[in-house]
């Protein structure tokens, strides 16, 4: 069941204002299927929208503020990410242009709609999934974690091996030509 539905008819070319509340169920059910999740007490938001329509196109523009959960990247921890998104497009009805192969360069800015209802419940999930960062990391940096001492390497493990005494003279000559090179 959509939980942000417009009604045609109530839109005209002046615009209207609509405020709706982002639930952490409808957000825990739009982000089932990712690595994020709602948090139950802070991830209730708001969505703030001004609607205009001219003919049958109507011009959304949206304000999102919420929050999602999703682990570090670094440490496993979780990390509440904040989400303050403007969202802003422009809704055609359904099939009423030709579909070019060719994307104009609005198009992407561009989205429709069926019947007498706006349902903008999968553009304000696009907008907050795509508000996410790529690399989460704990706020203020996190330690790495240890690494147990049973699949840790020697303790020298990365330092210069001692060169044989009867080599050392060989090793000599070698760091002389690359001086020589440089």
């Amino acid at each position: 069941m959509p939980a942000f539905v417009l009604d045609i008819k109530d839109l005209d070319a002046i615009g209207r204002e609509f405020a709706f509340v982002v639930e952490p169920s409808w957000l825990a059910a739009e982000l089932e299927g990712t690595d994020l999740r709602a948090h139950p007490e802070r991830s209730k938001g708001t969505l703030e929208v001004r609607v205009q329509r001219s003919n049958d196109d109507v011009l959304v523009q949206a304000h999102v503020v919420t929050g999602l959960v999703a682990d570090c990247d670094r440490c496993l921890e979780e990390v509440f990410l904040p989400i303050d998104v403007r969202v802003t497009t422009l809704l055609s009805p359904e099939g009423s242009g030709p579909i070019d192969v060719e994307f104009a360069e609005d198009a992407l800015d561009r989205d429709t709609y069926r019947g007498d209802e706006v349902i903008l419940d999968e553009i304000v999930r696009e907008h907050i999934v795509l508000e996410v960062p790529m690399q989460i990391h704990c706020p203020g940096g996190c330690e790495m974690p240890s690494i147990p001492a049973s699949v840790r390497g020697p303790d020298d493990f990365g330092a210069k091996p001692e060169v044989d005494p009867r080599f050392a003279s060989l090793l000599k000559l070698k760091d002389d030509s690359k001086k020589d090179q440089e």
